[in-house]
């Protein structure tokens, strides 16, 4: 599976943290702009 893909199974499943969520999909922007 790709980084994203875990990355995903990781977040998308956890409880609103709404300050970690909104990091981790601010993260998950940059790691599509990169690749």
């Amino acid at each position: 599976k790709s980084n994203i893909e875990t990355f995903l199974q990781i977040w998308e499943p956890a409880p609103e943290w709404l300050k970690e969520k909104k990091i981790a999909r601010e993260t998950l922007e940059k790691i599509k702009k990169v690749s």
